[in-house]
This record gives structure tokens, C-alpha cells and sequence, in this order.
């Protein structure tokens, strides 16, 4: 798993520099996974942005370097799957269903409340593609 974890605010920033210049990222993936025999990567990038909200361009590169950084791993026989919900704007569940991931993992139904689970899956299963 790629993961923001522990949400360090600065964190969008480092995404949108990995966006304009992917490739020391995905050759450093590339490099881990062959070395440690890896299946495939999780990406669960989730910027908490104090004071600076993703933006639909942020969403926008995020779907592309999505796309960009699959097809590398499937040029390496590695499987990328993708963590998403529908609380922060980075996620364009419609452009990252059209993104060459392998698998999407929707976040939005860790919810208690029954009827937000509901409404969390309804989301994700109306655009989402199957």
C-alpha cells in the first residue's frame, strides 16, 4: 500500500509535484516491487489539506497519473488498485472508473449510520462502471 497516512498537510503539495513529474515515482515503484516480488500496489492517497482543498484540476491529474502510473505497472506485471470516497474532491469517482487501475476499493461506506451506508454505496455503485 502507497498510503498518505499520517496525513501530513503538505501532502497535496507532494502530490501535485508527482503529478508533473511521475516518473522517479513509478521507476522507485517499479524498483520496490521487483525487488521485494510484489503482486501489485494499493494507492490510498487521501490529502487532508489544511487550508488548501483539492481542486477538479488536482482530480483531473490525479485520474491521469493514475493512468500513467497502471499501465507502467502492468508493463511490469503489477497490479494497482485505487482507494476512494466521496469525501474530498480529489476523487472524480466518473474519471478514476476510467483510469487502467485494476480494482477500485470504495472507502465511502465506513460508516456506522445504516443509511449512510446506503447512500455511500449508491454513490459509488451509480459512477462507478462495473
Amino acid at each position: 500500500m502507497v498510503s498518505s497516512y499520517p496525513y501530513p498537510p503538505q501532502f497535496l503539495d507532494w502530490m501535485r509535484q508527482v503529478f508533473k513529474n511521475p516518473k522517479p515515482f513509478i521507476v522507485s515503484c517499479a524498483s520496490a516491487a521487483r525487488s521485494n516480488n510484489l503482486a501489485g500496489f494499493n494507492i490510498d492517497w487521501e490529502p487532508q489539506g489544511k487550508g488548501d482543498i483539492p481542486t477538479s484540476q488536482d482530480a483531473k491529474d490525479y485520474a491521469e497519473f493514475l493512468t500513467i502510473f497502471s499501465d507502467a505497472m502492468h508493463g511490469e506485471g503489477i497490479m494497482v488498485s485505487v482507494d476512494v470516497a466521496g469525501w474530498s474532491p480529489i476523487w472524480n469517482l466518473t474519471s478514476i472508473g476510467q483510469t487502467s487501475v485494476d480494482a477500485v476499493a470504495f472507502m465511502g461506506t465506513y460508516v456506522a449510520d445504516p443509511g449512510e451506508w446506503d447512500k455511500q454505496f449508491a454513490l459509488a455503485t451509480d459512477t462507478i462502471p462495473a
